[in-house]
């Protein structure tokens, strides 16, 4: 199995012909000492990059929290057309503005879960931030805050409204 992966057997096949799971293949593979090939990112993490970069976080910190490289976050845009912003620094922070802000992996934690449909107040909580800090990380970042409360009344499509 160790020489088969090497030699570039894919991971669906050596699971298909010795029965195994990919986690359990990848793990007996980790267990002997192989080096894992990256590997693709997920549907899912393909759009959780998409939605963290039009909020403005870069490839490399996108990178970083989805555990790959960057050249397979940047490959994964460019496959879909996805036009790159210009290279470009930012002001130092100051202390106040350390106090006040998220860091890159709660930021990238709570746009995913405000975007799935978290309250602001869930996702200040999961991150372990104040409710200003993430409002302000979200209005920094140009992302529309949700009207607290329920959501605006539709008109039904059943009978007279």
């Amino acid at each position: 199995m160790v020489e088969k992966y090497r030699a570039g057997a894919t991971t669906p096949a050596l699971c298909a012909e010795y029965g195994l799971s990919k986690g359990g293949l990848l793990r007996l593979l980790t267990d002997r000492g192989v080096k894992m090939r990256r590997q693709p990112l997920a549907p899912e993490q393909v759009e959780q990059a998409v939605t963290l970069y039009s909020y403005g976080f870069s490839i490399a910190a996108i990178a970083s929290y989805l555990d790959t490289s960057y050249n397979n976050v940047r490959q994964n845009m460019e496959r879909l057309g996805i036009e790159r912003r210009p290279r470009g620094g930012s002001r130092p922070a100051t202390d106040r503005d350390r106090i006040r802000t998220l860091d890159e992996q709660q930021a990238m934690t709570a746009v995913l879960l405000y975007v799935t449909g978290n309250t602001l107040e869930n996702v200040a909580a999961a991150v372990g931030a104040s409710t200003s800090a993430v409002r302000k990380h979200f209005a920094d970042a140009g992302m529309p805050i949700r009207p607290r409360g329920r959501p605006p009344h539709r008109p039904s499509h059943h009978g007279v409204a």
